[in-house]
């Protein structure tokens, strides 16, 4: 059972983190395009039945102010573009989010607004639960009240008992504190001090996860800047590789050329044209130098002490997108391997980022 909840768990997990996009790292269009036609079906059957539009319109002026209330037409929808779809999506699913659970009979609109803004001033990216019990072990904020009217009742009428069964009386003043409703704890906790001192708790808390943090934090950036070297290896090896593509290519067509025509003369200006259309599609020069300048940004990046989670996380979206267009580009095995190589390396860094403030 564990393992298929573990499966389930990653596979919801691959899903939400890395949805499927093209090789531009944006939502593929087929698929936007679709989900765009089944929401404008809907509209179009909202207005065509007049109960739903009269609904709809309804939540639109009741609720203009919410995000319920506020109805997108056609035209707008049709309007949105995949890249914008696609950041909205990246920047919903990495913005920051403080949630705070309490247990005990605290000042809750108080104290969570407190911890909000002391957990805000140390972390600055991530999902942060908090949760605070609060038990008061010490003598302040506790009162002991003692019902003496009632106790003077029981013992009025425990003394009559004893004259009417000719017993001797002999009730002391432990044992009336036994009896119900004798003796009261109350609470009168003063809630000034109680924040004082879950502040303390608190930064005690925030200092030994900021420790805690920094010591796996030095361990990701060793196991992420190895990685990012891999890559900077294989991109090097695949350079060698690319700067040999176009003259195998005129050596290649030259020969089969020659074998397909024999004693026809060949058009020298057809062949150059074509050589020139294959150097034009497959050149990846310029992806190679796009790579190598986010592969620099991203080792500078790594070593700045300031938050730096979102922005890795786009370089490593466009130092996938630059591997996918070499991997479609280049017609040659080597370089194909080394692109393969090098995504199995980006998969694990993007993996490992997601930990990374």
């Amino acid at each position: 059972e564990e393992s298929i909840v573990e499966g389930v768990i990653k596979v919801m997990n691959e899903m939400l983190f890395h949805p499927r996009c093209d090789n531009d790292g944006c939502f593929r269009s087929e698929t936007v395009e679709r989900e765009k036609k089944v929401i404008c079906d809907k509209i179009k059957s909202e207005k065509n039945n007049s109960r739903e539009y009269a609904i709809r319109k309804c939540r639109e002026i009741m609720c203009k102010d919410e995000p319920y209330g506020q109805m997108t037409e056609i035209p707008e929808l049709m309007s949105v573009t995949r890249e914008e779809l696609t950041d909205f999506y990246k920047k919903f699913i990495s913005d920051s989010a403080i949630t705070f659970s309490y247990v005990g009979a605290l000042d809750g609109d108080t104290i969570e607004d407190k911890i909000r803004k002391r957990v805000s001033n140390v972390i600055s990216r991530g999902k942060i639960d908090v949760f605070v019990t609060f038990e008061n072990y010490s003598s302040q904020g506790t009162a002991i009240k003692i019902n003496r009217e009632l106790a003077k009742e029981y013992i009025k009428e425990l003394k009559l008992l004893a004259d009417e069964a000719d017993l001797k009386f002999d009730v002391n003043v432990i044992d009336i504190t036994k009896f119900p409703e004798i003796l009261k704890l109350e609470d009168d906790e003063d809630e000034e001090l109680i924040a004082n001192e879950l502040m303390v708790a608190l930064d005690n808390a925030l200092e030994n996860f900021v420790k805690m943090r920094e010591v796996e934090g030095a361990k990701l950036i060793e196991d992420i800047e190895s990685r990012i070297h891999v890559i900077e290896t294989k991109v090097e090896e695949i350079t060698k590789y690319s700067s040999t593509l176009v003259e195998e290519y005129i050596q290649k067509l030259e020969t089969r050329v020659k074998e397909l025509m024999k004693d026809t003369v060949v058009d020298e200006a057809r062949l150059m044209q074509e050589i020139v259309i294959f150097s034009d599609k497959s050149s990846i020069e310029e992806e190679l130098t796009r790579l190598a300048s986010h592969i620099s940004q991203f080792l500078t990046l790594i070593k700045e002490s300031s938050p730096i989670g979102k922005k890795i996380d786009f370089l490593i979206q466009e130092i996938n997108r630059e591997v996918n267009t070499i991997g479609s580009k280049a017609n040659c095995l080597e370089i194909t391997n080394r692109v393969i190589e090098i995504k199995t390396e980006v998969e694990n860094i993007r993996e490992q980022i997601q930990n990374i403030e």
